[in-house]
């Protein structure tokens, strides 16, 4: 039996941070051809569903729901880099900085580089002759 008629329901409830919430809903139906695929009707109302809504929650007055709607992007905390959303916590495991701390050389050279690079020594002071047991203390 082939499908001739879609109707696809989708609704997000955000909480807008002081014990209350906003509902955006949206219900769309589709009519179908004798040649169409039902899954890519399904999948493309279930995307104009979603985009309804989630335009109607980015017009809220309360910017903890905007927040929810299109969140901010999580960076590490040591080194800024963009945090996947599969991990939790606010470093990630291969951040840079943490690894040069473990190594005394990593770290020395990224001190290094954080400064411009390698910089000239000054020249060594004029011997004046002096021994050390001659020098004034």
């Amino acid at each position: 039996m082939k499908l001739r008629h879609i109707t696809l329901g989708f609704e997000k409830r955000l909480t807008d941070g002081a014990y209350g919430s906003e509902l955006a809903s949206a219900v769309l139906e589709a009519e179908l051809d004798l040649g169409d695929d039902e899954d890519d009707a399904a999948v493309a109302l279930m995307a104009q569903a979603r985009t309804f809504v989630e335009a109607q929650l980015q017009q809220s007055r309360s910017f903890a729901v905007r927040s929810h709607v299109e969140p901010p992007e999580r960076r590490c905390s040591r080194c800024g880099e963009v945090l996947p959303d599969h991990l939790r916590g606010e470093r990630h495991t291969q951040c840079p900085r943490d690894q040069a701390a473990a190594s005394p050389t990593a770290l020395l050279e990224a001190m290094v580089a954080a400064r411009g690079g390698p910089r000239e020594l000054p020249p060594p002071a004029p011997d004046d002759g002096l021994e050390l047991e001659e020098l004034p203390f």
